[in-house]
């Protein structure tokens, strides 16, 4: 029996983006219409080759499909159709290749409603994120995350997810290279809206990766840093850039002037380092009006959706 009880009389969506998961959609729907009676199911395939929306159809789950012109997998994209066609009070996202347990939606949804939170992101071993003691003594890159967007961005790479509608309806497509569980962390942090976290399997650690696989995690995680910076902080990043340039330039600048004889390079080389600070931190100054007008909007848009009642 479902223990879903908390929000009797709110419309629920399941959301299951998918590409290529025939094997799997439906038992995934299946699971979901079990675990969530009442709520509506959808499924997003993303120019699967194989017979997905076929399987999803059997399993009576409602199929949109993407534009025959979009990308291989453009998840991103999957994302933000669904959040803007479809209509619901609760919105819960999941994967379509079976990662996300469908007994587990309704404490998430409960979560959602007696926290009073806008998201609540289920992590665990298989889905990712990190309990409470790995982001205290994570360091490197959590410590970063941690610094600059909060504690809540620790769980950014788990998909499995339940959202309120004024959180879905103010998220906007805004970049390009980031899964959509960083954007909806960054949306959150953005938004200083309320965020919790659910262990999904005890608080379990992940397994141990390989010496060579934490070298392509650890220069994935540096990539993902930056872009998300270059979004959400481009005053510090470009700033950051910026006073290293200016350094780099006082030092070229030093030893030509002690050198008489390497006056000429070492004075076209420290201009051009300080022209291109100045040009950094004016990329940055730009980009930080940018971002705080779009910010405000997306403020506005936020407060303008009803939150959901109080249970």
């Amino acid at each position: 029996m479902s223990e879903f009880t908390a929000c009797e009389g709110l419309g629920v969506a399941v959301l299951l983006p998918c590409r290529d998961q025939a094997t799997t959609i439906e038992s995934v729907v299946r699971g979901f219409r079990g675990a969530l009676p009442d709520a509506r199911i959808y499924v997003f395939d993303e120019n699967s080759s194989d017979d997905t929306a076929r399987q999803a159809r059997k399993a009576g789950a409602r199929v949109l499909r993407g534009p025959s012109h979009a990308p291989n997998h453009a998840p991103n994209q999957a994302v933000w159709r669904m959040f803007a066609d479809i209509d619901a009070d609760i919105y819960l996202l999941a994967a379509g290749d079976g990662s996300c347990d469908p007994a587990d939606a309704s404490s998430l949804i409960n979560a959602l409603l007696t926290e009073r939170v806008d998201m609540v992101v289920g992590t665990s071993a298989a889905l990712g994120g990190c309990g409470a003691d790995e982001m205290r003594h994570g360091g490197g890159v959590f410590d970063l995350y941690r610094r600059f967007f909060g504690t809540g961005f620790s769980a950014r790479t788990s998909i499995y997810r339940a959202l309120s509608r004024r959180f879905v309806k103010s998220f906007p497509p805004v970049s390009e290279g980031l899964s959509p569980q960083t954007e909806l962390s960054l949306h959150a942090s953005e938004l200083m809206v309320p965020v919790a976290s659910l262990s999904l399997d005890g608080g379990q650690s992940a397994s141990e990766r390989k010496p060579a696989e934490n070298v392509r995690h650890a220069m994935g995680e540096v990539a993902t840093f930056l872009r998300v910076m270059q979004i959400a902080r481009p005053l510090p990043l470009f700033g950051v850039a910026g006073l290293l340039l200016g350094l780099l330039g006082l030092l070229t600048a030093l030893p030509a002037l002690a050198d008489g004889d390497s006056v000429q390079a070492g004075a076209v080389l420290s201009a051009s380092a300080f022209v291109l600070a100045g040009i950094s931190l004016s990329c940055g100054l730009i980009l930080e009006s940018l971002r705080r007008s779009r910010l405000e909007q997306k403020r506005i848009l936020f407060l303008s959706v009803p939150a959901l009642p109080i249970q």
